[in-house]
């Protein structure tokens, strides 16, 4: 009989509230990224070309397994296979609000730009394969 009742409130809440949400839609597949935006994403994670908003290197602290890239830092992750395991929705999170808190006292008067962090993670997810 509770379980009853509860179904009828819920159902209640709802329908006052203009029913249930609809599912949300899923996210649009990633985009892949250009010869052009792997090579920047290569160019900014070495610090070849300067970030916008002047944020350090990737490579001052992170390494990636790649030939042409000069020898990173040791100070935070290895990141030449953090594509398979996070994707670029995780990329893009970190990224965006770093949860480290070393990176995150880097980056809080720096914050990467959308089109930074997409040849970032193009380069990384070229590293990855």
């Amino acid at each position: 009989m509770r379980r009853l009742a509860l179904v009828l409130a819920l159902t209640a809440a709802c329908a006052s509230e203009g029913g249930p949400l609809p599912p949300k839609a899923p996210p649009p597949p990633p985009k892949e990224a250009s010869p052009a935006e792997i090579a920047r994403g290569q160019n900014l994670f070495q610090g070849l070309e300067r970030l916008k908003n002047g944020g350090p290197a990737c490579n001052s602290c992170h390494h990636v397994k790649n030939d042409a890239v000069i020898g990173g830092g040791v100070l935070a992750k290895e990141l030449t296979t953090v594509f398979s395991t996070m994707g670029t929705p995780g990329i893009n999170a970190i990224l965006g609000k770093p949860p480290f808190p070393v990176m995150a006292a880097a980056y809080a008067e720096h914050p990467l730009t959308d089109d930074e962090s997409a040849a970032l993670v193009g380069f990384l997810h070229s590293r990855g394969e």
